[in-house]
């Protein structure tokens, strides 16, 4: 058995290795929902993370899920990214047994 098969064979069967979700950033919270609604994605979970200093909305994607971040704290990580980057990408995450 392979490492992967081997650390998945020990987990509840209901969880799934692979992608967690993707962490996108986001200048326009409304305009983002838009365009995320027109795509197909519902609603979404909205909710605060005060000790981020952001606000982020959620959308189930399969087994993960797509989260839009947008900064609270203008002088916050999040609020650098977006003035260094913009609108964009900023982490992957991953579902793994072990690290």
């Amino acid at each position: 058995m392979n490492d992967r098969a081997s650390a998945s064979a020990s987990l509840p069967p209901h969880v799934h290795l692979g992608l967690h979700h993707v962490g996108i950033v986001v200048a326009d919270m409304e305009s983002a929902l838009a365009r995320y609604a027109a795509l197909g994605f519902g609603a979404g979970e909205r909710f605060e993370v005060p000790e981020q200093g952001v606000i982020a909305v959620t959308f189930q994607s399969g087994p993960g899920y797509v989260e839009l971040i947008h900064p609270t704290d203008l002088d916050g990580p999040i609020a650098r990214f977006l003035a260094k980057r913009g609108d964009g990408v900023h982490h992957v995450a991953y579902r793994v047994a072990n690290l």
